[in-house]
């Protein structure tokens, strides 16, 4: 996976790198087909290699939106644009969101 792309990714998708949701699977499948398993959030590095792995459809991540200093930052892509928008919390109220 192309190294520029991965950090493009990283970038639009900031949140808790630390931790990471996930689906685990158990192998077998359910009446409909489905892959039955278990949504679950591991405390560790979300790291270039693992990103490489999710845009290349090896697995699936979800990042943690939050981040260390209460900021959440939010992307949204299309064909057209990427829209980037910044909440963060201030002292007893949000203060909404903001272009950054």
């Amino acid at each position: 996976m192309d190294t520029q792309v991965i950090r493009r990714f990283s970038d639009l998708f900031q949140g808790l790198h630390r931790v990471y949701g996930t689906y685990a699977t158990t192998g077998s499948k359910d009446e409909r087909g489905k892959m039955n398993g278990k949504a679950i959030t591991l405390r560790a590095a979300v790291t270039d290699a693992l990103i490489g792995a999710h845009l290349a459809g090896e697995k699936g991540i979800g990042i943690v939106p939050i981040r260390d200093d209460a900021t959440v930052r939010s992307a949204r892509s299309t064909s057209t644009f990427t829209t980037v928008l910044t909440r963060q919390r201030s002292p007893g109220s949000w203060r909404g969101w903001t272009s950054p």
